[in-house]
């Protein structure tokens, strides 16, 4: 299995039909922060949980490559680096 396939595959029988839609349920969650706040200046902390369901677990080590890489090209407007702070916690 790719790791694009596991990502946006249900693997259930019968879901032919589903794994063609643009809105299949992804194994993955990205839980933002509770506060409503929409900029950060430099220095302040933006944190946010990364659920990861079943077989996509396996999948973690890419997880922690993507989001390293995604701090270099940097966010938002201007596209400013950020330092990533990684803490697996398993449940």
């Amino acid at each position: 299995m790719s790791l694009h396939g596991g990502l946006s595959s249900v693997g259930s029988e019968g879901s032919e039909k589903i794994n063609r839609s643009r809105d299949i349920p992804r194994p993955f969650v990205i839980k933002p922060p509770l506060d409503t706040k929409e900029a950060y200046l430099p220095g302040e902390r933006l944190s946010f949980d990364l659920v990861l369901m079943g077989k996509i677990k396996d999948y973690l080590p890419y997880f922690i490559v993507i989001f390293k890489e995604l701090s270099q090209a940097g966010l938002g407007r201007g596209r400013r680096e950020l330092k990533v702070d990684i803490l697996p916690c398993a449940r």
